[in-house]
């Protein structure tokens, strides 16, 4: 894909990666805005490569039920029939497993008897998935599987037209900029992306609370009273070292081992979940980021404590 279109596609979803800056838990919004927009393009570069290499039967091997409902959405269709695509999609995904095929991303149509199997699975599941009540043939569901096939491909590959080309199927020469609706209209889709941007933020921050919390909890129980005594409390080092009657380089070489816990686990977290390359930058702004995280951590458990009481 070209660096224009690369370019675009980050620039579309401007608005949703400043939805998801939280400045309670970062306060450089660049460094946000970089990781960002670099997850962005490597996601849909990812995708897109997947797709272009892909047959269609390996291509719905790799894609998941999320996307090709997305896939269907923006296709057309209405709920009743993704409902029924989207389980004919899960009996072909269990029925057509070849093993004897290497490179998966080559697979070949299923034979018929593969078909008949799957046929069979779908008329069964349906019953108590479905509200339709006639059975369905083999011919039927492989036509539904080659569109979920088309629908996906055609949702990462979207089709670019100019803006300033004539619109098509009328007789008037107008353009697409001439019936794009005002800017006061707020647009369904966006609204849509915004929604689903926020929602994953949200579960990746809980992710990222989950793993953190973890990785405090197996770190000695000391080295969890000076996180306590340093985060949530404020104190100094030296205070530190009179509260607990620990020596002061002991004190700092505890946090520096547990900085260094900490973001070894932020680094893995970010390299499975988010694919993350770990660069210097990368590595220093997520430094950055557990720093925040911890004050707001410890800053919340003393919130929460005064509740309870």
């Amino acid at each position: 894909q070209a660096p224009a279109d690369l370019f675009q596609t980050a620039i579309a979803r401007i608005q949703h990666v400043l939805r998801g800056f939280n400045p309670q838990l970062s306060s450089n919004l660049k460094s946000y805005a970089e990781f960002a927009f670099s997850n962005i393009i490597k996601d849909t570069l990812r995708k897109q490569q997947e797709a272009d290499i892909c047959t269609d039967w390996a291509l719905l091997q790799k894609v998941t039920q999320k996307r090709l409902v997305d896939a269907l959405e923006h296709a057309g269709l209405d709920k009743t029939m993704i409902a029924c695509y989207v389980l004919a999609w899960k009996c072909f995904k269990e029925l057509y497993t070849p093993t004897e095929i290497r490179n998966t991303r080559k697979l070949t149509k299923p034979k018929p008897t593969t078909w008949n199997a799957i046929v069979t699975l779908y008329n069964a599941e349906r019953k108590s998935q479905l509200s339709q009540s006639s059975d369905c043939t083999s011919e039927r569901i492989e036509h539904w599987i080659m569109t979920c096939a088309k629908a996906v491909r055609s949702f990462l590959y979207p089709v670019s037209l100019s803006i300033d080309a004539p619109s098509p199927n009328t007789e008037e020469f107008s353009s697409l900029l001439d019936r794009l609706p005002g800017n006061e209209q707020d647009s369904l889709l966006t609204d849509l992306l915004i929604q689903e941007e926020t929602t994953n933020r949200n579960h990746q921050l809980a992710q990222l609370t989950k793993v953190l919390k973890s990785a405090i909890a197996d770190l000695p129980t000391q080295t969890q009273q000076i996180l306590e005594a340093y985060y949530q409390q404020e104190l100094t080092q030296q205070q530190i070292t009179q509260q607990l009657g620990v020596p002061q380089y002991t004190i700092s070489r505890r946090l520096s081992s547990a900085r260094q816990a900490l973001l070894k686990k932020l680094a893995q977290w970010s390299q499975e979940t988010l694919h993350s390359s770990l660069t210097p930058d990368v590595l220093a702004g997520m430094s950055t980021v557990l720093d925040e995280w911890l004050t707001v951590h410890y800053h919340q458990s003393v919130s929460s404590n005064r509740e309870c009481l």
